[in-house]
């Protein structure tokens, strides 16, 4: 609910890994219940989280890309996100044939737990993430385009 009220919210990092915790956790609680209402519930969650998990990661993407690359970029994460849905799910068949249902769906919590862990401990920047407001995104991860470099002579030349 936060960041459809404000998107711009701080604290980006600490909410998206608390997000990725959610999913895990979530994980976990619908391989192990025997409950069908519990299972919905869970399914629910996950589902929610992911979204707000997508919307974030998009946002990032599009906001640090250069204007030039956005386009190119958008579709190489396009493919690569469409890809890994379908790979992933091949990946939970053949795991649910050959460990069983139940398992394999603990062993997908785990191996998410342990690509989070492994992404934070690769790229530090992410971590270090703490706003999502566009101005800042493009100001402390993009160098600076000609473009707007151009502009700002412009203006500093009193021509506009």
């Amino acid at each position: 609910m936060r960041l459809a009220v404000c998107p711009c919210f701080t604290g980006a990092a600490p909410y998206a890994a608390r997000i990725a915790s959610i999913t895990c956790s979530r994980f976990y609680s619908f391989g192990f219940s025997t409950s069908f209402y519990l299972s919905l519930a869970t399914l629910f969650v996950m589902g929610l989280s992911d979204v707000v998990s997508v919307n974030i990661r998009h946002t990032m993407s599009q906001l640090i890309t250069p204007d030039e690359m956005r386009g190119r970029v958008g579709a190489a994460v396009g493919v690569f996100v469409g890809a890994s849905n379908e790979v992933g799910e091949f990946r939970a068949g053949v795991m649910a044939h050959w460990i069983g249902l139940v398992p394999a769906v603990a062993l997908g919590g785990a191996m998410t737990v342990a690509v989070v862990a492994g992404f934070a401990a690769l790229f530090p920047v992410l971590r270090r993430m703490r706003n999502l407001d566009p101005d800042l995104l493009v100001h402390d991860y993009r160098p600076p385009h000609d473009r707007h470099a151009a502009v700002l002579r412009i203006h500093a030349d009193g021509l506009a």
